[in-house]
């Protein structure tokens, strides 16, 4: 899965695109994205491929699609001060 959303240049263009493509529905949910770059859980040689929706698999190391683990925060309760 993922592919749906255009790849951004960076975590900010990720999150805006997730955002209008509908997979970021809720402001605590768009906060949490912006505050947690993808591009610090990939290697430094595979960086260029963290702000695509795409899944990445390299030796032990599994990220999944962003759009996939936006529809699943989407669906945990969150409760926020």
């Amino acid at each position: 899965m993922g592919g749906a959303v255009s790849a951004g240049i960076d975590n900010e263009e990720l999150v805006d695109n997730l955002k209008a493509a509908k997979y970021i529905k809720t402001p605590l949910v768009e906060r949490i994205f912006r505050a947690v770059d993808r591009g610090d859980y990939f290697t430094s040689e595979h960086r260029e491929q963290a702000y695509r929706d795409n899944a990445w698999k390299k030796g032990n190391l599994h990220l999944s699609a962003p759009c996939i683990y936006a529809k699943e925060l989407w669906g945990v309760p969150c409760r926020h001060p």
